[in-house]
């Protein structure tokens, strides 16, 4: 039996993160889900809600007939056999998290951690989008500075930090020398740089740091902050020195290293106009702080769920990522691969929410 649902007037619409990952590898699945002697776990239903992104209506539907089989394949190459896989989309983010909340669906997939805290009640959290690993990670600034440039890694990382550089201006680069040296940002030297943001979630990430280490300070609190139309915007203004201070989602300075140092009268190989910067930019632009990370596709279970508990929680897990790039799960707003996180992982997104909500 298959049941079909889906509401005609979505708008809202799912934020993929930069750095996607098209055509790489999945994190490793977790491993088969069945009784230690081997036998299948036999579970009777699986109702599963996508909150709204979007998109044709009609090919949403197409979406929908096709996944469920592929998923019911999915979980029983992960050990367990589910007799009737039910997918829905629902009317709102709100509704899809609520839904969670009140147990009426066994899992939903979220667009963000922020929207299962802020709408998913006690719903407990069962895996996130991965994204692409970097070969330097962490919660200091010494853990991203370096005389080597930062690359990517085959591990994946879990949620995406910002992080707060300083770049070639005089007092940009003072600041990046007081970090260098051990030292703590006061937050009256902060205010007294020129910011380069680019609002949105970049915004969100900054005004949790500055609340967590500067005593409740907020973005609202800076003197001199200049807005710009998204990163290579700020980029090129940290390096005419226009700004001194701006965001930068970890770690694009991956992708604009060779920007960095192209002639402004050439176009660098991303397609973009040149920086005309002649030291790289692993020397030029310093960490001086680092954001908690932010996590994109959520999916909670329903509250009393059996797919909140092993081994059905697991897996779902190895289902979706046995998925991978599958164009339906996608267009559903199912962009993986996926990791485990655990319900502590959320408190800086609570603390985030409470932010913004008292704003």
């Amino acid at each position: 039996m298959k049941k079909r649902s889906l509401t005609l007037g979505m708008a809202l619409v799912l934020i993929v993160g930069l750095l996607a990952g098209c055509g790489q590898k999945d994190p490793a699945a977790s491993g088969s889900a069945g009784s230690q002697s081997g036998e299948a776990v036999k579970v009777e239903s699986l109702a599963l809600e996508f909150a709204p992104v979007g998109g044709d209506p009609a090919a949403l539907l197409g979406s929908l007939d096709r996944l469920d089989d592929r998923l019911k394949a999915a979980l029983a190459d992960a050990g367990v056999e589910v007799e009737t896989v039910t997918i829905t989309v629902g009317s709102s983010v709100s509704a899809s998290g609520q839904a969670a909340a009140e147990g009426t669906v066994d899992a939903a997939v979220l667009p963000s951690a922020q929207a299962l805290v802020r709408h998913g009640g006690e719903a407990p959290v069962l895996m996130t989008r991965a994204y692409q690993g970097l070969a330097r990670s962490g919660d200091e600034p010494a853990d991203w500075n370096g005389q080597t440039a930062n690359a990517y890694a085959a591990a994946r990382t879990v949620g995406r930090r910002e992080l707060v550089c300083a770049g070639p201006s005089e007092y940009g680069q003072a600041l990046a020398g007081r970090v260098a040296d051990g030292k703590t940002l006061s937050f009256t030297e902060l205010n007294h740089a020129r910011w380069g943001l680019i609002g949105g979630s970049s915004d969100e990430l900054l005004e949790l740091w500055l609340a967590d280490h500067y005593e409740g300070s907020a973005l609202a609190d800076l003197d001199n902050i200049t807005y710009y139309d998204g990163y290579e915007a700020a980029l090129a203004a940290l390096a005419a020195g226009e700004v001194d201070v701006i965001p930068l989602s970890a770690d694009l300075r991956v992708e604009y290293a060779q920007q960095w140092t192209t002639e402004t009268t050439r176009t660098a190989d991303n397609g973009a106009q040149g920086l005309g910067r002649t030291t790289e930019i692993w020397e030029e632009v310093q960490v001086v702080g680092v954001t908690e990370p932010a996590y994109g596709t959520t999916v909670a279970a329903g509250v009393d769920s059996p797919w909140a508990k092993e081994p059905l929680a697991e897996a779902l897990l190895a289902a979706f990522n046995a998925l991978g790039r599958d164009e339906d799960l996608m267009a559903l707003g199912g962009v993986g691969p996926f990791t485990g996180l655990d319900d502590e992982a959320l408190d800086p997104v609570r603390r985030l929410v409470t932010i913004l909500d008292g704003k």
